[in-house]
């Protein structure tokens, strides 16, 4: 053995064995610096598409509030008609402002780098007179990340109509929605503010059959809807905010609801009534001949009851106020005449006895849908503030629209009713007959009782 052999062995071992380690060392670092770059990467990554979604989100809420603000405003132009802030707009000027298109840039310059979306956001409103409003560009600033919102409306010249577009925009990301505000009458079916009776006779139904009825209460008090033994509705029933259908809606057995029944989004508008000024009239005397009393002419009449028997025929387009209490004692009759339509303003309580009637000569229950819904149109009968009750003992069909919001109503027919039932504080029904919901009874001309309601259908978003 050569002296000392065994120590250079050892010493090449060790220097081998260091050569074959540096090797894996170097393969471990590198697998964890790409490892640490791809979780940098990855984290990176992370943050940006959570910076997409938190500025998407961010922008959906600037345009969502930008929406509010724009149907905040549009209710303050319909209810005070103030046209201040609006600049009109007249589609046959063709003015650079308003272009046919029915919209500029809004935001002047394209601040959100958007497009506006559809050619005309206004297109059922292009080329109509009427207002277009623009507002300023907004920046909220309580949120994650600033964002900048708009909105832009039109509407008509008597503002039954309006058409928004609102943007919303975040960094790089944004938001349009569009949607309208019409005018939307109350005659859904049956309407009152704290709640409604359907007792053991009462039959409903629709015209035409497939009409959608809803009957709505504001009501969320425990058992103040009620529907009597075998009272079938062949609709929804929606009740106050925020309460228990279990606990307000009362189903005695055998009672059926066709739809649901749910609580409502918000409390619905019941828009106060205003009788008309009109020139004061005497009720006329009755005709020598046929005893009957003939109303041809418009005008505030004193509060009148009948005699047993006795016939007020109206004819003509006649708008009648009555200031006090109107009576209809028993067999007596209030007839529209065929050809003729009553719109009847209540400063007081209306009450027909047992075998009284209103009668509307327009009506034919054998007509089609539209005749009937043109022939309830007819009869309309309003309760101003001060009308604190309507009692319907009707003897004979009736079609008419019924509008009190402030009245109980009663309504206990021997016969059918066709027509809507709006009693604001409370409804009775108990009809030996049907109560036919009749649809589309709303005008154009009845904008006092109407509210800007959005459009079922009109929320489109971009």
């Amino acid at each position: 053995m050569v002296p000392g052999s065994d120590n250079m062995n050892k010493t090449e071992k060790k220097k081998n064995s260091r050569g074959a380690v540096l090797p894996f060392v170097l393969l471990v670092l590198s697998v964890t610096l790409l490892l640490g770059a791809a979780m940098l990467r990855s984290a990176l990554s992370a943050r940006q598409i959570s910076n997409i979604y938190t500025a998407r989100a961010v922008a959906t809420m600037a345009a969502d509030s930008a929406l509010d603000l724009a149907m905040e405003t549009a209710y303050y132009i319909r209810s005070t008609e103030n046209t201040d802030m609006l600049e009109e707009y007249d589609p046959d000027a063709q003015t650079t402002e308003v272009s046919s298109a029915g919209i500029t840039p809004i935001l002047g310059g394209g601040i959100f780098g958007l497009s506006l979306g559809p050619a005309s956001p206004f297109a059922s409103l292009e080329n109509v007179a009427g207002w277009v409003y623009t507002s300023d560009t907004m920046t909220l600033h309580n949120s994650s990340k600033p964002a900048q919102c708009s909105y832009k409306f039109k509407t008509d010249k008597e503002f039954r109509k309006f058409e928004i577009v609102s943007y919303g925009n975040c960094m790089n990301q944004s938001k349009e929605i569009y949607a309208e505000l019409i005018l939307r009458g109350p005659y859904f079916g049956i309407g009152t503010k704290n709640g409604f009776i359907l007792n053991v006779e009462t039959n409903i139904q629709t015209v035409p059959a497939d009409a959608e009825l809803e009957l709505v209460t504001n009501s969320i008090v425990k058992n103040s809807v009620v529907l009597k033994n075998g009272v079938v509705v062949p609709g929804d029933i929606v009740i106050g905010p925020g309460a228990n259908p279990d606990e307000v809606v009362s189903l005695a057995s055998g009672a059926t609801v066709t739809g649901t029944i749910s609580s409502n989004y918000e409390k619905i508008e019941f828009p106060s009534v205003s009788a008309p000024l009109l020139s004061s009239r005497a009720w006329p005397a009755p005709d020598p001949a046929t005893g009957k009393i003939t109303i041809t002419e418009s005008g505030t009449y004193p509060g009148y009851s009948t005699g047993n028997g006795e016939e007020i025929v109206v004819e003509g387009n006649v708008t009648m106020v009555v200031a006090g209490d109107l009576r209809l004692k028993n067999s007596a009759s209030l007839t529209v005449a065929s050809g003729s339509s009553l719109d009847l303003y209540l400063k007081r309580a209306l009450t027909v006895d047992n075998s009284a009637v209103i009668q509307n000569a327009n009506f034919d229950k054998y007509a089609t849908a539209e005749a009937i819904r043109d022939a309830t149109r007819c009869l309309k009968i309003f309760g101003t503030g001060g009308c604190d009750s309507i009692d319907l003992k009707n003897d004979s069909e009736l079609a008419a629209a019924i509008y009190a919001p402030n009245a109980i109503l009663l309504l206990h027919n021997q016969a059918d009713f066709y027509g809507a039932v709006l009693g604001g504080l409370y409804v009775d029904i108990r009809n030996s007959g049907t109560f036919y919901f009749v649809e589309d009874l709303y005008e154009h001309d009845d904008t006092h009782i109407a509210s800007l309601k959005l459009n079922p259908g009109s929320w489109r978003e971009k």
